[in-house]
């Protein structure tokens, strides 16, 4: 198995999972992920999206609410792509390519 650099948020996650296997990760109604189970979730998903030609310079667009198949789409497809590390060009850049036209105000 290849290691992935410490600074990648992916190679982060196989570090605390290594050292954490059956710590909870994620907890949701009731339920609990290990680091362990997530990491796994994680290479399957990143496995799918690859396998469904999905790769590096592609976009995606994530609508999910606050649930545990978003952090794993998150980790997912930051396995070998960088991430923009502005949270707001980034909130920008999504809105433009789903064609949103300013904030989002719920009624």
């Amino acid at each position: 198995m290849t290691r992935e650099r410490r600074d990648t948020l992916t190679g982060l996650l196989g570090e605390v999972a290594a050292a954490r296997r059956g710590d909870p990760a994620l907890e949701y109604r009731g339920g609990v992920t290990t680091y362990a189970e997530l990491e796994e979730r994680v290479r399957r998903v990143a496995g799918g999206l690859a396998g469904l030609g999905l790769g590096e310079g592609d976009r995606v667009a994530l609508w999910l609410p606050n649930v545990p198949a978003y952090v794993t789409l998150c980790f997912a497809l930051a396995r070998g792509v960088e991430l923009e590390p502005a949270l707001d060009e980034a909130a920008r850049e999504a809105a433009a390519v789903l064609g949103v036209r300013g904030p989002y105000r719920p009624s």
